[in-house]
């Protein structure tokens, strides 16, 4: 019976660990329209992201990933391919922001020091990505600007959030809806 109790309290305070990460979050920015009237005859498609910003990316793996989900065929040679996606992770850039915690300090708030204990670290972060869509013979070019708030949110998953919101915005550029595609 006593391992049937700490079995059941092992389970029900891990169960808050495996919430999934939202990734409909986040704001991402357009420099300039794009406008792709021409419809593709198939969809293979070539998929190619350099990084040269500071951090380690799996963009274009990622794009790879969630396209072939959506019924594209990834093709290896930009030769053989009706729609090509070339881009470039310019920057991945996260602030910290220290929010100011008034019920910490005692005595009607007054504190004659200050350390990290009593201020949550908050992060900011934004990116760009510069990219480039050719659909057979139409190219259109444009800069992505990704914003997300504050939050507590580690590299990791705000990568994941920003590969995400990268690929609805290819396919809303490709005039597919993503609501009917995952």
């Amino acid at each position: 019976m006593k391992n049937l109790i700490l079995i059941l309290t092992i389970l029900l305070s891990l169960t808050g660990c495996s919430r999934s990460l939202n990734l409909n979050q986040g704001i991402v920015k357009s420099s300039q329209p794009v406008f792709i009237e021409t419809k593709p005859t198939d969809k293979k498609t070539y998929v190619k992201f350099t990084n040269t910003s500071s951090v380690d990316s799996n963009l274009t793996a990622s794009i790879k990933q969630y396209l072939a989900k959506s019924g594209y065929e990834i093709v290896g040679d930009e030769k053989l391919a009706n729609i090509v996606i070339k881009g470039n992770l310019d920057y991945f850039r996260r602030r910290e922001f220290y929010s100011y915690e008034p019920y910490y300090y005692s005595f009607w708030g007054r504190r004659y020091y200050y350390d990290d204990f009593y201020r949550d670290r908050e992060y900011f972060y934004d990116a760009g990505v510069s990219l480039l869509l050719r659909v057979e013979d139409e190219e259109e070019k444009t800069n992505l600007t990704f914003q997300h708030s504050r939050t507590l949110y580690s590299f990791g998953a705000i990568t994941e959030i920003l590969n995400y919101q990268i690929y609805k915005r290819i396919l809303g550029y490709l005039g597919e809806d993503l609501d009917e595609k995952l």
